[in-house]
């Protein structure tokens, strides 16, 4: 686990903010050079605090208004195939194995109603799977401007 120093917390919370902000506006924040804050980002990519730049879509721009969550219990070796069909009729956006009430959980967005009703059909009627939850959500929303990043800060004193 690494820890970072304020500086490195000021950067990230200046990205967690608005990931378009230039390199120069969180140098003047932080009060060091744009190559201190280039190299400072490009290290934390290394090290894998930062993952990667994202493009986040709007789902209902292209027609998927219903995002769900499917809880799965299902015999391992159906893994593949429970995909393949809610892929079907979905738009998969994070598929995760689980220890605890379900075997998989799956996040995705669905067109109508109708389709989460067909694919919840579909799903428990394939061989393997013991039981089927279904959760529709009423709006999507992602926040990563809570994180507690004073957790991971260096003490220097």
């Amino acid at each position: 686990m690494m820890i970072i120093d304020e500086i490195d917390k000021r950067i990230l919370e200046s990205l967690l903010e608005n990931a378009r902000v230039k390199m120069v506006d969180i140098a003047k924040e932080c009060q060091v050079s744009i190559t201190t804050v280039i190299k400072r980002i490009e290290r934390m990519k290394k090290e894998g605090e930062i993952v990667d730049e994202t493009l986040i879509i709007y789902p209902r721009f292209f027609g998927y208004q219903h995002p769900v969550s499917i809880g799965i219990n299902l015999e391992i070796d159906q893994e593949e195939n429970i995909h393949r069909l809610i892929g079907e009729k979905t738009k998969m956006f994070g598929i995760d194995r689980l220890i605890g009430t379900y075997d998989l959980h799956v996040f995705a967005y669905a067109k109508t109603l109708e389709d989460i009703q067909e694919i919840k059909q579909a799903i428990q009627k394939h061989k393997g799977v013991n039981n089927v939850e279904i959760l529709v959500w009423s709006k999507a929303f992602f926040r990563f401007d809570n994180f507690q990043l004073d957790q991971k800060v260096k003490n220097n004193g």
